[in-house]
């Protein structure tokens, strides 16, 4: 590649994979497209003739997906193309009538180049011929012929267009009969330079797809493609590439929407040489704000606000080209749109998994924007997934089912979450998966305590537990620096080492077992506190690779379990972080058919302990059956954090944040459903109230349009557990996309996902 890698091919894993190297690299490097050993001379000289015979030439830089195609990349993921092509060949070195017969047949009749190796010795150079002028003087027993070719040169600049002419000059004979019919053979007299003179002629015919190791398909695309991909007057978050053709000044209209905010951050392409690297203007309303020359590391942001109300701020970012400059300018533009609702997914998916998000504005809502942003360690934004417009109640699904593109232009950056950015609330849920697993993960923002700012970790990992991964990231989405100080505890309270974590404004921390914050592993959870606002999750990992997420825990000292699982393979499981020096008492009650039973299960949890609790009947004197009817209250005179998780068997399971008993929307939407394919959604509907209540339940499609809607009734402290199937047998479950809960404002909610015609995926979700 240019100045090292990316080589061509990494950026055709990039296109084809979003990551780099990727499948078509590590083919090329183990077979025999690379060898390590080979002679200083020896290439794809053949690739490269076929190929400027039977392509068109790329005249111009472009950006394909984030990724800068320079001309160079596109001509040598042709000539790999072209390496293997089927050709119409014959050795010509001791015949030079063979040579001579491909020159008038091809280039003379048919106006078709033809590819020779004009280098009679052991290394084999190739180049097209596209024309030749031949001097023939007549003999007895045959013809001298003094034949000067022309043909293009390879020795040129990477990006070079067009063609270096050189002309050779060979003299031979060719033998004739009795009749003056020339008999196929001859002998070479000289060539120039030296003796030197053709080994080997052909005429490419065409691509054999079965030897190479990208698709032509992908190629062409990649090679014919054109421009830059900036998206206009209405910037999108991500990367972006902006190409300034020599001698130009590019002017890029930028309108933020009202009430939104864009950081933008500018760098000069990595690949090139410059030199002098030019200079980047930012006006508003025509008057400049702000002028920085453009080199190759990121420039200080330029925050560009859109105004909430009155005329609308048009901003032009203007490009100079360097003095002198004779190449395309590639400038990178980093942009992060901030928008009036946010949330994270922290981690991304690796080769096996992939990462969905499912949202909706209610139907209360007016139109609004969403998208996925894929952030750094350092929160700047290295990639945007489809920009959605959604009017009110309609669904938007994205998925990233590949590793985050890997920048190849700022190579210390590495990926490290997901943001959803929308301009309506955001109810929905990110879900992410692999072949054996699905795991949920609520909406909201960041789960805290505003007053102590404290936080809780749970499902830390042991450093010398080989079987089982905890993983935990911290964010500071504010734009300031945040200082937190993380206490660590075993399961059974005794304490660990203090660790301390400083977050520039939008980090994003990422810590793996061995590696946390001042502590060499630790088999239980952590407490955090910092001096400003913080967010982020935590990942669990086990040995049959069943993963599980929660967001971090905040304290309170009145939760909820909507439902307990606990007959048929399935667990339900409690986990609690108690942050006292003191025993803490969390009294359970559970409310069956109704009614709260009389025998309420108090828990002692020690001091600074982490303590999971698996939900059985006979803690509250109930059968299996009861408690599976039941729904329970947890209270304490302290705050605690807790969360709720659901086993079935070892095949799944799905974790969410402990419930408050806190009144929720009057409104409330909740997307992707999961209904058709083997697919199946379960939801349960708690009446927290001492008042009976009515809930419209509506399924909606894609558009947001109703298919059909239903009235249940709910008793005081009443609940009901039903499938969505089951709910409205009539509808087509491929319709579905979204459910809306109307009237709802008193009731508590849960949705579970299952699927593979059983429960070998999980998900939960509490809204």
């Amino acid at each position: 590649g240019y100045n090292g890698r990316p080589s061509p091919v990494d950026k055709y894993d990039l296109y084809t994979s979003g990551r780099y190297p990727g499948s078509a690299f590590l083919t090329a490097a183990n077979g025999k497209w690379y060898d390590p050993e080979a002679e200083n001379w020896m290439g794809f000289c053949n690739g490269w003739v076929n190929a400027s015979i039977l392509e068109v030439e790329p005249q111009r830089d472009s950006v394909v997906n984030g990724i800068l195609l320079k001309v160079g990349d596109k001509k040598g993921l042709l000539t790999a193309c072209h390496a293997s092509d089927v050709i119409q060949y014959m050795n010509c070195k001791n015949n030079p009538a063979v040579f001579h017969r491909y020159l008038v047949e091809y280039i003379g009749e048919k106006q078709q180049s033809v590819g020779a190796d004009l280098d009679s010795t052991e290394q084999f150079w190739s180049y097209p011929i596209y024309a030749y002028e031949m001097d023939i003087s007549s003999g007895t027993e045959s013809d001298t012929v003094v034949c000067t070719i022309h043909y293009a040169d390879d020795f040129v600049d990477y990006d070079f267009v067009g063609t270096v002419k050189k002309e050779r000059t060979y003299t031979y004979t060719l033998d004739k009969d009795d009749e003056g019919n020339y008999i196929g053979t001859g002998k070479w007299l000289q060539g120039m330079p030296g003796d030197l003179h053709p080994e080997w002629v052909w005429v490419p015919v065409g691509i054999d797809q079965s030897k190479l190791f990208v698709d032509f398909a992908k190629v062409s695309e990649m090679a014919h493609s054109q421009g830059g991909d900036f998206q206009g007057a209405s910037l999108v978050p991500g990367h972006h590439v902006l190409l300034v053709d020599p001698g130009e000044n590019r002017e890029f209209i930028i309108r933020p929407r009202p009430g939104e905010k864009l950081s933008c951050r500018l760098a000069l392409d990595r690949q090139v040489n410059y030199g002098d690297g030019g200079t980047c203007r930012l006006l508003q309303d025509n008057l400049e704000i702000k002028r920085f020359p453009l080199g190759r590391e990121l420039s200080e942001n330029l925050d560009i606000v859109g105004r909430e109300a009155g005329p609308q701020s048009e901003y032009r970012l203007v490009v100079a080209a360097p003095a002198g400059n004779q190449k395309t300018l590639p400038v990178h533009l980093l942009v992060d749109v901030e928008s009036r609702y946010t949330a994270w997914r922290f981690g991304l998916p690796s080769d096996s998994y992939w990462l969905g998000c499912g949202v909706a504005p209610a139907a209360t809502e007016a139109a609004g924007r969403a998208w996925l942003e894929v952030v750094d360690e350092q929160g700047v934004p290295v990639g945007c997934g489809a920009v959605a417009e959604l009017g009110a109640g309609q669904s938007w699904l994205e998925v990233i089912d590949k590793a985050s593109p890997v920048d190849y232009n700022f190579d210390t950056s590495k990926p490290a979450g997901v943001k959803l950015v929308t301009d309506f609330p955001q109810p929905g849920l990110f879900l992410a998966g692999s072949s054996a697993t699905l795991r949920g993960n609520p909406l909201p923002g960041p789960v805290r305590n505003p007053e102590r700012r404290l936080l809780a970790i749970p499902w830390l990992v042991s450093a010398s537990d080989m079987l089982n991964q905890g993983t935990f990231y911290l964010h500071n989405p504010t734009a300031g620096k945040v200082q937190a100080e993380i206490q660590y505890y075993k399961k059974d309270g005794t304490a660990g080492n203090v660790g301390h974590v400083s977050l520039a404004a939008g980090q994003i921390g990422e810590y793996k077992r061995r590696d946390y914050p001042g502590q060499y592993g630790i088999e239980g959870w952590a407490l955090v506190s910092a001096d400003g606002e913080l967010q982020g999750a935590v990942e669990s990992l086990n040995r049959s690779q069943a993963a599980d997420a929660l967001p971090l825990l905040g304290f309170g000292g009145s939760w909820m379990v909507p439902h307990a699982a606990t007959s048929d393979g399935w667990s339900t499981v409690v986990g609690i972080c108690n942050p006292l020096s003191g025993v803490l008492a969390v009294k359970i009650t559970a409310i069956v058919d109704e009614r709260a039973v009389a025998q309420p299960y108090v828990w002692w949890v020690p001091p600074h302990a982490g303590a999971e609790l698996v939900l059985e009947g006979e803690l509250f004197g109930l059968s299996a059956a009861e408690l599976d009817r039941a729904w329970l209250r947890l209270e304490s005179s302290s705050d605690f954090a807790g969360y709720l998780q659901f086993k079935y068997l070892d095949e799944a399971r799905a974790a969410i944040p402990l419930q408050k008993m806190d009144p929720g929307e009057e409104t409330r939407i909740l997307t992707p459903m999961a209904v058709a394919g083997g697919w199946w959604t379960g939801v349960v509907l708690v009446n927290v109230t001492q008042q009976r209540q009515t809930v419209q339940v509506s399924v909606l499609d894609a558009a947001g349009r109703r298919l059909e809607a239903r009235d249940l009734q709910i008793n005081p402290q009443g609940r009901v557990v039903v499938s969505l199937a089951a709910l409205f047998p009539g509808v087509d479950p491929d319709q579905v996309a979204a459910l809306e809960l109307d009237r709802a404002s008193a009731v508590r909610a849960l949705t579970l996902f299952g699927g593979s015609y059983g429960t070998q995926y999980l998900a939960a979700e509490c809204w």
